[in-house]
């Protein structure tokens, strides 16, 4: 019995030998000859022309209200009761040239919407 299983180890012993110089030898073949170059991609429609537009709202913040009045008019105790400011809308369209990946030029034109403003003042009158 004990012959068997000292030549079973010298089996398992010789498979496993032979199974990691089998590996390594795999790892002496040369690579894959490289792929075929790509066909060059078709020029674009447009050359780099493009269009872009933007839409928006500007939000407009309210500072210090001061308020005026005619020459030599004074009003005592004057204070805003309330002032409100709208936010604006505006859109925009543009037409541009791109050179290459790092330069393009464009132009471009935008309207936009006037911001309502609204105020409530008070002041005491002379007595």
């Amino acid at each position: 019995m004990t012959s068997f299983a000292g030549s079973l180890k010298a089996l398992l012993l010789a498979s496993a030998l032979a199974i990691g110089i089998a590996d390594t030898a795999a790892a002496a073949d040369l690579l894959l000859p490289p792929p075929p170059p790509l066909e060059p991609m078709a020029p674009p429609v447009f050359g780099g022309w493009y269009l872009r537009g933007d839409v928006g709202v500007g939000i407009t913040q309210l500072g210090k209200i001061s308020s005026t009045f005619d020459a030599g008019f004074v009003a005592p105790d004057v204070r805003f009761d309330s002032a409100t400011l709208g936010d604006s809308a505006f859109v925009g369209l543009g037409v541009g040239y791109q050179f290459n990946n790092w330069l393009r030029a464009d132009i471009t034109g935008e309207y936009r919407t006037g911001a309502h403003f609204s105020a409530i003042e008070s002041y005491a009158p002379p007595t």
